[in-house]
């Protein structure tokens, strides 16, 4: 797929900014907290419009649909999100799930499920992140293992 994007100043009536994108839109980097220069101009305009083309592709590109992980059971919160996210609806899974992390910050089912919600939607990064907390809080639980090295190796391919 080819996205051609410009940011246009609409006071002088020209681009600011072009750009053509053709590579893989998942990147699956995970970005750490550093200290940083202060950006250029010419460094936040291609910033800002990487993050529109991004994030319109997000919009866009192509998600899976149904996730054919098992989902996690346990408490109210985690069962109700399930109940969602067995209808398809990713969004209201994981809004409930969100809440449910909320409550209890510790739960590793919480973060699969979530993982499974952020794949469901197309965000494999995001869910590689949840897939790794889940596994760290139960390093011991085989299948947040095997989650984490198929996440990887999924959207690595894309």
């Amino acid at each position: 797929m080819i996205v051609s994007f410009q940011l246009i100043d609409l006071k002088k009536r020209s681009a600011i900014f072009s750009q053509e994108v053709t590579a893989n839109y998942t990147s699956g980097k995970i970005i750490k907290e550093e200290e940083q220069p202060i950006p250029t101009d010419d460094d936040i305009k291609q910033k800002l419009a990487q993050n529109i083309v991004d994030g319109l592709l997000g919009k866009i590109e192509p998600r899976i649909i149904n996730v054919k992980r098992p989902i996690e059971k346990g408490v109210a919160l985690i069962d109700s999100g399930a109940v969602h996210a067995r209808a398809g609806r990713w969004d209201r899974a994981q809004q409930v799930w969100n809440e449910a992390e909320k409550a209890m910050p510790a739960d590793a089912r919480i973060y699969y499920n979530l993982g499974l919600a952020a794949e469901a939607l197309g965000d494999y990064s995001a869910a590689e992140v949840y897939y790794k907390k889940a596994e760290l809080l139960n390093p011991k639980k085989k299948l947040y293992q095997k989650t984490v090295n198929n996440i990887r190796k999924m959207w690595q391919k894309k």
